[in-house]
């Protein structure tokens, strides 16, 4: 029995170690993820530490030379990693520099690093040497990018039915000016001080421009004091600035304190870009009145009245009564439309060579009726004796004047026989008497 109880308890300690190694595994396989930081060494470069202190990734180097910069990648990670280091693009919204994967930095082909890949052990540190060669002839100016490190998992693979590779990227912005010191100079302007309101909350606005040739993260404060009151002074606050490119207009927005009141004060506004430091002091009347509401309104109403104008016209469109499109004639109806039609062409052509017909078959019956008159008259004349004269008889009142003018012609026709036949009758006479 001892025996027994023995040996079951050794097989319940047993499954207990098993069990909880197997737990521990997993909790320890579940914590390995990747991890990396980027950390710029100080730069030895007089012309960058002028500009940025020598902290920030900044470069500015001549056509035709080239500058390199220390970078420590640092992991964070408890396995190993495989690095790979890049340059990528950089694009600004707002001021805020952002990733844009879709495009290429312009400096990639530039760039070099020493080493570009090795693998970080978990904890471990690297030195890389990132180096800039600016081709002769290059354009003065100035460019930006992101320095990439991209961490993947250097141990064997997950031998699990589902698993995901994981993979690690970090960046940090790069600046790169084409030139010289001189000719990439930092200058900027403090433009304008005024009191807004944003979002119910009462805020002074301190406008800012880059008038210089690099980017600027400017610092500074305000200091106000009241012209009503004397020994009223408010300050100083405290502001930083967006990223500002070069020939971009920007603005600081600093929460007014409860004692800021309206009226006019004396401000004093002071900013600074690593040594280059600028004041400026204003007298402004400082309210926090809300914008005017007035031209929004306008607007919102305008666009509705137009939006209604279209409505209405669309309306009248659609109601409009449309009209009914004839049906497409088929072969057989063209065909039953053809016929028909020369039916009826042929019908008034006939109609007409009738009336033309008819016409000339009564000229025809009026010429002839006229000639057998003329002849019937002279056979009259020839019978009579030549002395007496035939008088021509009266036409009717009633008859058209076309009849009256065909019986002048015939007087005058038969006045011509009865000279004729006198004629005649003198030549016979003559001819029997010789």
């Amino acid at each position: 029995m001892r025996s027994k109880l023995l040996a079951s308890s050794l097989l319940f300690l047993s499954f207990i170690s098993i069990s909880t190694g197997f737990s521990i595994e997993q909790g320890y396989a579940a914590n390995k993820s990747l991890g990396l930081v980027f950390e710029i060494l100080p730069s030895s470069d007089p012309e960058i530490n002028r500009l940025s202190v020598g902290q920030a990734l900044w470069f500015v180097i001549p056509p035709g030379q080239m500058k390199s910069r220390q970078v420590r990648v640092i992991s964070s990670s408890t396995i190993p990693q495989a690095i790979t280091l890049s340059v990528g693009y950089l694009n600004r919204i707002n001021g805020v520099a952002t990733i844009d994967d879709a495009k290429k930095s312009e400096t990639a082909p530039w760039a070099s690093f020493t080493p570009e890949s090795f693998t970080l052990a978990p904890r471990e540190s690297k030195i890389i040497e990132f180096k800039y060669q600016i081709p002769a002839g290059t354009e003065i100016g100035i460019h930006e990018a992101f320095l990439f490190a991209t961490a993947k998992s250097a141990g064997p693979a997950s031998k699990a039915e589902y698993s995901v590779p994981q993979a690690a990227r970090i960046a940090t912005p790069i600046f790169l000016g084409v030139g010289t010191s001189a000719q990439i100079d930092t200058n900027f302007s403090i433009d304008n001080v005024s009191g807004v309101v944003v979002d119910g909350v009462r805020n002074l606005k301190i406008d800012l421009s880059n008038t210089g040739k690099t980017p600027l993260n400017l610092a500074g404060n305000v200091q106000l004091s009241s012209t009503e009151f004397k020994g009223r002074f408010i300050g100083p606050l405290v502001f930083t600035s967006v990223v500002i490119r070069p020939g971009i207009d920007s603005y600081v927005l600093i929460p007014a304190p409860p004692e800021l009141t309206p009226g006019e004060w004396k401000i004093l506004v002071t900013a600074t870009q690593i040594s280059n430091t600028k004041t400026k002091e204003f007298t402004k009347n400082i309210d926090f009145k809300a914008p005017s509401t007035l031209i929004s309104n306008l607007i919102r109403i305008l666009v509705v009245i137009f939006f209604a104008v279209i409505l209405y016209f669309s309306l009248r469109i659609l109601r409009a009564p449309r009209k009914k499109k004839e049906p497409l004639e088929g072969p057989k109806e063209r065909v039953r439309r053809l016929r028909r039609f020369r039916k009826t062409s042929r019908q008034e052509f006939e109609v007409a060579e009738i009336d033309k017909m008819i016409e000339e078959i009564l000229s025809r019956s009026n010429s002839s009726q006229s000639t057998s008159k003329g002849l019937k008259t002279a056979k009259k004349l020839t019978t009579k004796s030549p002395t007496k004269k035939a008088t021509p008889k009266k036409a009717p009142a009633k008859k058209v004047e076309v009849k009256k003018t065909i019986n002048k012609s015939a007087t005058k026709k038969k006045a011509l026989t009865k000279s004729s036949l006198k004629k005649k009758a003198n030549k016979k006479a003559a001819t029997k008497k010789r």
